[in-house]
């Protein structure tokens, strides 16, 4: 949202006063309830009769081991109950009764049914900003229907993407972020996403991945800073040398994690970026080895991390050619919070990724999130 516009809602939010959430008796899922502008949540059971005060919102997720349905107990609730929902095997008659909570600005979808026309439904949700959807059924003509919301945010995992999805998909011009996860991209329809003037981070997970001459369309894309191409499982699909080309072909973008200026990029060759291993990351166990890689000489980037985190997933690579390349003038420590968990507490490290440059064992600067390689070395280069 824009301030103003954040302003406004927030306004909404406090002059609607509370409201009487009815829930079924047994449990629906549960229910995140937040004070806008405030980080700290509190989940509670979507069951009963709850009250939601004014000034906060309210998120509604369902369990994923059983189809959440008709979704009938919407009937009950205020339309302007929910700004958030997740479920898995919503109905065509669910969705019809989840569009009706017209506040709702983040829906995650995990295989709800009906075909295109079911789905052109979430067209309706004005506020929608971030939709995810896992989609197995219809051609992705629905996805036009989003062109009508303020959708900034749109995850899509299918059995493939064609023309068809990628034409509609190319008509939501407020798309800031754009993730497709498929078995088949139709590559040769990718060209019809240039036109989202307001992209800015594209990734594409396929085991079908476009050759680099295929993305040659992103460097006209004004605000384009990251593309991530990825198959499925998460593996690099690129050799070295198509990776020299994309990055010499797209050199205002980090490509899956890599940048460099254009003059470097001129002199490097295909073996520069041929896949790493991560020998460079010195990998910590215990609290004492910390403080070994501490006890060297040189400042130290301390990596933290976790098994379970998505956004680590895909910064750990980036960690890895990082560390290769500024071999020469940091260390890059990698702990595990879950199984370093001492030294987690020790920086007060809350979230995961984090980053914590150390010079002499003390913190000097802190970096929370996963960002791409270029700000990755905007944050460092200054303080070495």
């Amino acid at each position: 949202m824009t301030d103003a516009v954040d302003d406004e809602y927030h306004r909404r939010l406090w002059e609607r006063g509370d409201l009487t959430l009815r829930f079924p008796a047994d449990p629906v899922g549960h229910l995140q309830i937040q004070s806008v502008g405030d980080e700290d949540s509190l989940v509670v059971s979507a069951r009963g009769i709850l009250t939601l005060p004014a000034g906060h919102t309210a998120s509604l997720e369902m369990s994923d081991e059983e189809p959440a349905g008709d979704l009938w107990f919407l009937d009950d609730l205020p339309e302007d109950a929910l700004a958030g929902f997740a479920a898995m095997g919503v109905t065509a008659e669910g969705l019809r009764r989840l569009v009706r909570q017209r506040e709702l600005f983040q829906v995650v979808l995990e295989r709800p049914g009906g075909g295109d026309e079911d789905l052109a439904v979430l067209g309706r949700l004005p506020e929608l900003e971030i939709l995810a959807v896992e989609d197995d059924g219809g051609t992705g003509a629905w996805l036009a229907a989003l062109a009508e919301t303020a959708l900034m945010v749109l995850e899509l995992h299918r059995p493939e993407v064609n023309a068809t999805a990628l034409e509609a998909i190319g008509r939501i011009g407020t798309l800031f972020t754009l993730n497709l996860a498929a078995e088949r991209i139709d590559v040769d329809a990718l060209p019809a996403l240039a036109g989202l003037a307001e992209l800015e981070s594209l990734t594409l997970w396929t085991d079908t991945p476009p050759s680099p001459d295929r993305l040659a369309f992103c460097a006209g894309m004004p605000e384009l800073e990251i593309l991530d191409l990825k198959r499925r499982d998460g593996t690099d699909p690129l050799t070295g040398a198509e990776r020299l080309e994309l990055l010499r072909t797209l050199p205002d973008l980090d490509v899956n994690g890599l940048w460099y200026p254009r003059a470097q990029l001129e002199t490097m060759t295909a073996a520069d970026l041929e896949d790493l291993d991560s020998a460079a990351v010195r990998v910590v166990d215990d609290e004492a080895a910390f403080d070994r890689v501490l006890a060297e000489r040189g400042p130290v980037l301390a990596y933290f991390t976790a098994g379970w985190c998505g956004p680590c997933k895909q910064l750990g690579p980036v960690i890895d050619r990082f560390a290769a390349d500024y071999a020469d003038r940091l260390t890059v420590a990698k702990v595990d919070v879950d199984l370093v968990p001492e030294v987690a507490d020790r920086f007060d490290v809350r979230g995961v990724p984090t980053l914590i440059m150390l010079r002499n064992g003390e913190p000097v600067a802190t970096q929370a999130g996963a960002l791409p390689r270029r700000d990755l070395g905007s944050f460092v280069d200054p303080l070495l």
